[in-house]
């Protein structure tokens, strides 16, 4: 008799489950959810250059489509934080400064012969900024086709495209901050370098950071020589670091890549005006506390 109670106890309480499982299916079932396809089955290199163009900096990015790419690829966006000039775009790609969720610089294709097929390098994609190299994210989707909705979906997934896409690190430009403090400038020098080396732009593809390590060593001297307000010898070893940028990356193995060269390089020459500016500064005001 235990028994049989113990049983109709447990088909109750199955019941109640079934029930409200039923009821919440049934719930469920009125809305209507709309997935968007996955625009992330890309697989591609990205390189950037940058060049000082008529006092501002031109920076360049070239696509390579790899062969493996399951789709072909239709948009690509960097993220900056400076204004921007003079957007370029291949041939028959539309590019665009747009400020919505990320300021993005964008360029993408609606023409399908025109899409960065797998085995494919486009370049071209190209704009002009007063802001010099930093480290940001690009975002980059592959083609999808997407049928349209039946009716007006209550929830839909997989349209944020800054989600459903391959983000990559790259450069972008930054505008400098105003007032201008050179020791922060070095710390945050030495921050993008650590990144950059893990990125394997500083150094050799086996992983040796033996250069970074010299590179990061002569800034830190840098930011002990400005510390002590001794400008003409920062302005010395600054030099020497630019110059031993410009070495590596033009050596023959070509040891710093393009994006690790500009980061370098253009931030150094960026610091370097501005120590000569201040040594100037202090020597005219010692001249004139010697005449006085």
């Amino acid at each position: 008799m235990k028994e049989i109670k113990f049983s109709l106890k447990l088909l109750k309480v199955f019941s109640v489950l079934v029930f409200f499982s039923t009821k919440l299916l049934a719930q469920d079932s009125s809305y209507y959810i709309y997935v968007f396809n996955s625009a992330k089955e890309i697989s591609f290199d990205l390189s950037c250059a940058v060049e000082l163009v008529n006092n501002n900096y031109e920076y360049r990015f070239s696509i390579n489509c790899l062969p493996k790419s399951e789709q072909d690829i239709t948009r690509f966006m960097v993220e900056v934080i400076s204004s921007v000039l003079l957007i370029s775009s291949p041939d028959g790609w539309r590019g665009g400064h747009y400020s919505t969720a990320k300021e993005t610089v964008n360029w993408s294709t609606t023409d399908s012969t025109l899409r960065i097929q797998p085995g494919e390098t486009l370049n071209g994609f190209k704009f002009s900024s007063i802001g010099v190299p930093i480290i940001s994210n690009s975002f980059s989707r592959g083609y999808v086709y997407n049928p349209p909705a039946i009716d007006e979906p209550e929830i839909v997934i997989g349209n944020n495209i800054f989600e459903n896409c391959v983000i990559k690190r790259t450069l972008a430009p930054k505008t400098i901050p105003i007032p201008f403090e050179p020791l922060a400038f070095i710390d945050s020098m030495i921050e993008m370098g650590d990144e950059a080396d893990a990125l394997g732009w500083l150094g050799s593809q086996s992983g040796d950071d033996k250069i970074w390590f010299d590179l990061k060593s002569r800034l830190r001297e840098i930011q002990k020589l400005i510390k002590l307000k001794n400008y003409s010898d920062a302005i010395f070893y600054l030099e020497d670091f630019i110059s031993n940028v410009d070495h590596y990356h033009f050596s023959i193995a070509e040891l710093i890549s393009s994006e690790g060269y500009a980061l370098l390089f253009f931030n150094g020459k960026y610091l370097l005006d501005y120590v000569k500016d201040l040594e100037d500064f202090w020597g005219l005001k010692e001249k004139w506390n010697i005449r006085k």
